[in-house]
């Protein structure tokens, strides 16, 4: 799975530098097509004269269809410009910002990748010491190439 949406740098120049970290279009879509089954199997199962099956497993199908949408349409881009001397994460799920942060490039003194097992996570580190999680943690692929893009922005300051 790991694969199919791995995270991208999708622009570099001496200037700007973006890093999208894609949604789960796989995941996304096996959680879709389980509630469309179900749906259908509701559907289709209270026509066929079966009294345990109605409504209620159609019900169950809404679960799923949430979970897929997350899944389908989450999306955090990261950008750091020179321009406005930021870096801007926003996270968003269905077109909405859930999370918006800023922080001056200045104040970024590194990035890497943290790794648990076969989940790995993009950071930054700040010059007070703390880090901020630019991805969460996943089994995407893209991570390393991302954390080098980040080092060689941060470099030509």
């Amino acid at each position: 799975m790991a694969w199919l949406s791995p995270i991208r740098v999708v622009e570099q120049s001496s200037n700007r530098l973006v890093i999208v970290d894609p949604p789960y279009y796989l995941l996304g879509g096996i959680f879709l097509i389980a509630a469309i089954g179900l749906s259908f199997w509701g559907v289709f199962a209270k026509k066929s004269g079966n009294p345990a099956w109605d409504w209620r497993v159609s019900v169950l199908a809404i679960p799923f269809a949430l979970v897929g949408l997350v899944q389908l349409t989450g999306l955090t881009v990261v950008v750091f410009s020179r321009e406005t001397g930021k870096m801007v994460l926003d996270r968003r799920y269905a077109g909405i910002t859930v999370h918006h942060e800023e922080i001056a490039i200045e104040r970024i003194v590194g990035s890497g990748v943290a790794s648990n097992e076969n989940n790995h996570s993009l950071f930054v580190e700040l010059n007070s010491g703390e880090t901020r999680a630019l991805t969460g943690n996943s089994d995407r692929i893209g991570h390393n190439a991302a954390a080098a893009a980040i080092e060689r922005f941060l470099q030509r300051r």
